[in-house]
């Protein structure tokens, strides 16, 4: 499994792999596992206790894999990690390559189905003209219903395709399609010298919010902050939850630091403005970080960091940004 490679890379020292490159591989993975969870892939594994063993197995260690992968400097923590992980990865195979043959059986009996109908239409249809006028109303009802199962299907592979990539709370990108877009941007910056800059921004108070109203208001006061971001940006520019009271922006900034400065303050004082939720008024900051495309810059991950600490500064000093 990757994650498991990315453990033992970040496990030894100069293989450049990170905490956050961990955590984001940790994140894709609880990911996935929620899907298989939730989705039809229940269906298939239905009558094999061993494969929902696994599943659940699976569910289980990334549970007690969390505290680990937060805590990952810790001495132990990734051995840790690694021992959970270890006993997985030959039944994971083995559920993979189940639901592989499972899906082919089920592609096969339907295609016998099919081929089985159309012989016993074809053979009606050559003795009597009302039967194949019957049948021609089949395959034109088969049609539709192939061409609306198709459709869901789109669909719902959009569906997927947007669950994996937004949050499901604000319906902001999340932390994986940040790190996506931050990566097409540096490769732009490399290519064409497309300036741009990363802004991190962090709620001031909103732990209070949660410990005194509870975390359905906090909740619906994340959705309203989320709103007030959207309508403070344009377009092009890209906004994303990266975890709990923290959120994401990547900056067109062609028009240089300047802009991203004025867009600075306008988000904390549009941020900073009272709220009303469920007939209260709160009222809660921002602080942002802002760090600007630079030359030495590699990776997504370092350019994060940087505003990162862009952020903290803000916060020690008890200013916006």
């Amino acid at each position: 499994m990757r994650l498991e490679r990315r453990l033992d890379a970040f496990n030894v020292q100069g293989r450049g792999v990170d905490k956050d490159e961990v955590e984001l591989r940790f994140e894709i993975l609880l990911s996935r596992a929620k899907l298989l969870m939730e989705g039809g892939f229940q269906s298939i594994i239905q009558d094999d206790p061993d494969q929902q063993a696994t599943l659940h197995r699976l569910a289980d260690v990334l549970v007690l894999m969390q505290p680990l992968i937060a805590e990952l400097e810790h001495p132990g923590s990734v051995q840790q990690a690694l021992q959970l992980l270890e006993p997985l990865e030959a039944r994971l195979l083995q559920l993979a390559s189940y639901a592989q043959i499972r899906g082919g059986e089920r592609i096969a009996l339907d295609q016998q189905e099919l081929n089985r109908l159309y012989w016993i239409f074809s053979g009606l249809s050559l003795g009597l003209i009302l039967l194949g006028l019957i049948l021609i109303g089949l395959f034109s009802r088969h049609n539709q219903l192939l061409e609306r199962a198709h459709s869901d299907l789109h669909a719902l592979t959009g569906d997927l395709a947007h669950a994996a990539g937004h949050d499901a709370l604000t319906g902001l990108a999340n932390r994986a399609l940040f790190h996506e877009q931050l990566e097409k941007h540096l490769g732009r910056w490399r290519q064409e010298g497309s300036r741009f800059a990363v802004l991190c921004l962090d709620l001031d108070r909103f732990k209070s919010v949660n410990d005194t109203l509870g975390h359905e208001i906090g909740d619906v006061l994340l959705t309203v902050v989320a709103d007030r971001l959207r309508n403070c940006l344009r377009g092009d520019d890209t906004v994303a939850r990266l975890g709990g009271d923290e959120f994401g922006i990547l900056l067109e900034a062609t028009a240089g630091l300047e802009t991203c400065t004025v867009l600075a303050r306008r988000l904390v004082e549009r941020l900073s403005a009272p709220y009303s939720v469920d007939g209260r008024e709160i009222v809660i900051g921002a602080s942002v970080g802002i760090a600007p495309v630079e030359p030495d810059i590699v990776s997504p991950d370092q350019m994060l960091k940087r505003a990162d600490l862009a952020l903290y500064e803000a916060k020690s000093q008890g200013r916006g940004m």
